[in-house]
């Protein structure tokens, strides 16, 4: 038979695996959560630059590949950047020219 000290131990260990299990769950909760967040605008994932083609208006393109990260204009032409997202953290950056308000040119930024 147990005495009631060694009843209270054990309810108190008990207690204590109880709220180290819910700090566990807890911590990794948040881990899975931090690194499920969606990516910063224009980053993209590798292959969606084949959604895009030549002729293509600005809007499209907005469409089919979300906001750009940067938007860089001259005069007569204006380009829209986006970083492809590819595996170990090698990513490029994506150059989509338009004049006037078409696709005349996409690719690997140079």
């Amino acid at each position: 038979m147990l005495t009631s000290v060694e009843v209270g131990h054990l309810v108190s260990a008990n207690k204590l695996d109880q709220n180290m299990k819910n700090y566990v769950c807890i911590l990794l909760l948040g881990l899975f959560l931090g690194c499920a967040s969606t990516p910063p605008a224009g980053h993209i994932p590798p292959g969606r630059i084949s959604s895009i083609s030549i002729g293509m208006t600005r809007e499209q393109v907005i469409s089919a590949m979300g906001s750009p990260e940067s938007v860089a204009a001259t005069k007569d032409q204006e380009t829209l950047y986006y970083v492809e997202e590819r595996p170990w953290w090698q990513w490029v950056r994506i150059a989509v020219k338009l004049k006037e308000g078409k696709v005349t040119e996409f690719g690997e930024a140079r």
